[in-house]
């Protein structure tokens, strides 16, 4: 009778199989192979949803927040995903037409990896901003790169506030 180890094809799949199997993290304290560093990956992400929760909602932005008296715009930070962002959508109410642009600026909200700071990121007219909640209150601090206080000046940070409204997105307006 021939050994099973000793055909070279078997022992092959064999070496293989283990080389998969020895891939994966087996929760113990010393971390190997695909599950190494689960656990405080998934501390951060939940530490992350839990700071972004109560900036989720639609808040209106002050009436001068673009440099230029009556131009209503609404910030809507959406649900955090499973990675621990929320997508942040700016919609500046178009005035002429009386409805909701279909192109809006969209964003993410994320944490400070190394710290409870909150930023929002990709909306080009808050250009690394850095956001605060007081109770409904939003406060925006970010680098003015796209001049939206119209004063000439792009190397300052400035500060755009807004309140927490009790609507949903899709209730804001018609699309245009």
């Amino acid at each position: 009778m021939k050994c099973l180890f000793h055909s070279k094809p078997m022992l092959v799949s064999l070496i293989a199989a283990s080389s998969v199997l020895s891939a994966c993290g087996d929760g113990s304290a010393l971390s190997s192979g695909a599950g190494a560093g689960d656990d405080t990956l998934d501390e951060q992400i939940a530490a992350s949803i839990t700071l972004l929760e109560p900036f989720i909602g639609v808040f209106d932005l002050q009436d001068d927040w673009m440099g230029t008296t009556g131009d209503e715009a609404f910030l809507a930070i959406r649900l955090t995903d499973n990675e621990g962002i929320s997508e942040a959508v700016l919609i500046d109410f178009d005035d002429v037409d009386n409805c909701i642009p279909s192109r809006q600026s969209t964003g993410e909200v994320t944490k400070d990896s190394f710290s409870d700071r909150i930023f929002l990121d990709d909306i080009l007219q808050f250009s690394q901003a850095e956001l605060a909640l007081d109770g409904d209150n939003l406060t925006i601090d970010a680098a003015d790169f796209f001049d939206i206080d119209n004063d000439g000046d792009t190397d300052e940070i400035v500060t755009t506030s807004a309140v927490r409204i009790a609507v949903m997105e899709n209730d804001l307006g018609d699309p245009c």
